[in-house]
């Protein structure tokens, strides 16, 4: 709750539902694109969430499409 309500709502959707890609934390938290982006910005900022890159290999192993996932770090996160 220290960066506001919006930052919080994403930051309790990834500590309750673990790995989320960036449509997914959209989708259920109900907020704006942009906002969710602000929101993983200022919280990857200060080491409360990580994002890591995957890539998705196609049927014939080659690399194909990126994405990149989302998750909590509970240990950073300081609950008041």
């Amino acid at each position: 709750d220290h960066f506001g309500d919006i930052v919080a709502k994403t930051c309790r959707c990834l500590l309750k539902r673990g790995v989320q890609t960036l449509p997914d934390i959209i989708r259920v938290t109900g907020l704006r694109p942009k906002l969710v982006r602000q929101s993983l910005l200022i919280l990857i900022q200060h080491n409360c969430v990580e994002g890591r890159t995957h890539e998705e290999e196609d049927k014939e192993g080659r690399g194909g499409a990126q994405y990149t996932v989302y998750e909590a770090l509970p240990s950073r996160i300081v609950h008041h």
